[in-house]
């Protein structure tokens, strides 16, 4: 009886679902994929996102569901062995696009917020003679010492502080105290507009002569902005999370390192 000649190993009857099809599931706020025990939670747009971001959002969430379905239809009749460079080749014709549109609209955001915190918090400028003088007095004092001054330091005190931001050394939560006090006191003190004309107090019949800044409202005004800024850039941090996770995802699926992936789908 003749013998029949064993098929090639590439060839073998290895059964389809060796390879690690990646697994799509819609939960609230966004897609989870996974792929070997690497998942990625792909966000949802959210209201406060710029409409920019909303838009490339979207368009990149509906891509890796597609690329994900394309990749698992793909392995239905390939063997697992090809099933690897058919997956990459998948993810790059499809997300390639929406991946780079997603990057630039986070930098965009980024950079937005990083120019808002700028113009809210740069510091006028002080007449020299003076500034010298605060900046010695500054200097002389340790940490806790400058902290303790900080509640009632006037408009020209804490622009000078901020212009020593590389020279003494303060928490970080405390610099952004500190930021935010500038704010209320340039505006009350006259340094800056905003508060004259935003926040002006108007004669009323509780307060007849009434003037100047309500230094309330635009102290609630700057607690806000913070808020919203810092709002924006933990959004940026979770974003900026998601694509990495995605990368991790990919490479699972294409037997890659995330940096290749990143490279494939931005450079």
């Amino acid at each position: 009886m003749a013998r029949v000649a064993a098929f090639p190993q590439v060839f073998d009857n290895s059964p389809l679902n060796d390879y690690p099809v990646p697994q799509v599931r819609n939960i609230d706020g966004g897609t989870l994929i996974t792929s070997q025990g690497t998942n990625a939670f792909i966000l949802a747009p959210h209201p406060n996102d710029t409409e920019e971001l909303k838009k490339t959002l979207e368009f990149f969430g509906n891509a890796t569901t597609i690329a994900a379905n394309d990749i698992a239809a793909a392995a239905k009749d390939r063997h697992p062995a090809r099933m690897y460079e058919a997956a990459f080749e998948i993810t790059v014709r499809i997300m390639r696009r929406p991946f780079k549109e997603l990057v630039s609209a986070l930098i965009n955001q980024k950079q937005t917020a990083q120019n808002d915190l700028r113009k809210l918090f740069e510091a006028h400028t002080v007449i020299a003679s003076r500034a010298a003088a605060i900046a010695n007095s500054l200097l002389a004092m340790d940490a806790n010492q400058v902290m303790t001054r900080v509640p009632s330091m006037s408009a020209d005190q804490l622009a000078t502080l901020l212009n020593l931001r590389n020279l003494i050394a303060l928490p970080d939560d405390m610099w952004r105290s500190v930021e935010m006090k500038y704010v209320v006191a340039a505006n009350f003190d006259g340094e800056r507009t905003l508060g004259a004309t935003q926040f002006a107090k108007k004669p009323s019949l509780e307060e007849p002569a009434a003037s100047g800044v309500d230094k309330g409202q635009l102290a609630n005004w700057v607690e806000a902005r913070m808020a919203l800024l810092e709002a924006t850039e933990a959004r940026v941090s979770e974003i900026s999370t998601m694509l990495q996770r995605y990368c991790a995802v990919v490479a699972a699926t294409t037997d890659k390192q995330p940096f290749e992936i990143w490279a494939a789908l931005y450079e």
